[in-house]
C-alpha cells in the first residue's frame, strides 16, 4: 500500500484559521492510495562465493492494482462566518476562505475505486548471500496504469500512467 502525490504539492500556511495557524495544499482535489497485488519471478544472474564477491539478481512481477481516490477535504469559511468541509474546485467556485485541511480522517465516505495493472522489474545485488548477515541493494523500475484518469490537483493534467524508479537498500540477519 502506497500514496501517489503529485509533484505540483506545496503546502501553505491559512494564518487566518481562528483555531490558530493551520496548512493545506492549494488546488488539491483528492488523496490517491494503491493496493497492488503481484506475482513475479527472480532469476539469479550471477552467483557468489562463499566468503566474497556479489550475487546478482534480476526480479519482475505484475498485478492487479486497487486505486482508491479519497476527496481532500478543507475547513472552510463563508462570508457569513459559517464554517464547514468542502473541497476543490467548489471552494474557487463560491468565494470560501480555506482555514487549513480537514485532516486525514475526513472524506472516508466519498470514496472511489481506480481498477489497474501494475509491473515491477529491478537487479539486487547481494553481498551477504551465504553469511550471517542480509546485504543488498536492489535497483528497479515500477510502472501502473489505471484505466481511468486519476484527478489530483487542479489545473493539472489527469493521467492514469504513473512511472517510478527506485533504490532500496537491505540489511539485517540471519537466523
Amino acid at each position: 500500500m502506497n500514496e501517489k502525490k503529485s509533484e505540483r504539492e506545496g503546502k501553505v500556511s491559512a494564518a487566518n484559521n481562528p483555531d490558530g495557524i493551520s496548512s493545506y495544499i492549494p488546488g488539491k482535489e483528492n488523496n490517491f492510495y494503491q493496493f497492488k497485488v503481484s506475482v513475479g519471478q527472480q532469476q539469479r544472474i550471477g552467483g557468489k562465493g562463499n566468503k566474497n564477491g556479489v550475487a546478482v539478481t534480476g526480479l519482475y512481477t505484475g498485478g492487479v492494482s486497487v486505486g482508491i481516490l479519497k476527496p481532500y477535504l478543507l475547513n472552510v469559511i463563508d462570508k457569513y462566518n459559517n464554517t464547514f468541509q468542502s473541497t476543490y474546485p467548489t471552494i474557487v467556485d463560491s468565494g470560501y476562505q480555506e482555514l487549513g485541511a480537514a485532516g486525514f480522517f475526513s472524506g472516508w465516505n466519498k470514496l472511489k475505486i481506480k481498477p489497474g495493472l501494475n509491473a515491477k522489474t529491478a537487479l539486487r545485488f547481494d553481498y551477504g548471500r551465504f553469511n550471517e548477515s542480509v546485504t543488498a541493494i536492489e535497483v528497479g523500475l515500477s510502472a501502473e496504469y489505471y484505466f481511468s484518469k486519476i484527478p489530483q490537483i487542479m489545473e493539472s493534467p489527469e493521467r492514469n500512467f504513473f512511472f517510478n524508479g527506485y533504490v532500496t537498500i537491505l540489511f539485517g540477519k540471519r537466523k
